[in-house]
């Protein structure tokens, strides 16, 4: 043989066996449409994303699917202190089609934790 020459020897039962514990599932196509609704917050200022983000993900599970924050605002228009951030959240449940009166409870569910946790108002 001429020139450099390599050798490499995986033991892939190893490194599968590895990858078990990393708590990963498989999840199927969802076979329900998810409902979007908008969620406009006003917080203190000292009130993080994240805690907003902990308590909306742990009150709306295992229906609310997704959340994404698409505006925050500090301006004329909110108190002193105070700021203003929306959220859209994604409802899907996997038994049956949401009814509009499931996806509200679990909503309503939602606003109420953050008033009471956070002091947050529906703006």
């Amino acid at each position: 043989i001429e020139g450099r020459t390599y050798c490499l020897e995986l033991d892939l039962g190893s490194l599968f066996s590895a990858g078990e514990g990393l708590g990963r599932s498989y999840r199927g196509i969802p076979s329900n449409r998810a409902i979007k609704r908008d969620l406009a917050l006003m917080v203190g200022e000292e009130v993080r994303y994240a805690d907003i983000q902990r308590i909306v993900l742990t009150t709306g599970r295992p229906e609310l699917e997704e959340m994404e924050l698409f505006d925050l605002y500090r301006g004329r228009q909110v108190e002193p202190g105070k700021k203003s951030l929306a959220l859209s959240l994604w409802y899907r449940f996997s038994e049956q089609p949401p009814s509009e009166e499931d996806v509200s409870r679990i909503h309503q569910k939602i606003i109420q934790a953050l008033g009471e946790k956070l002091g947050a108002e529906i703006r």
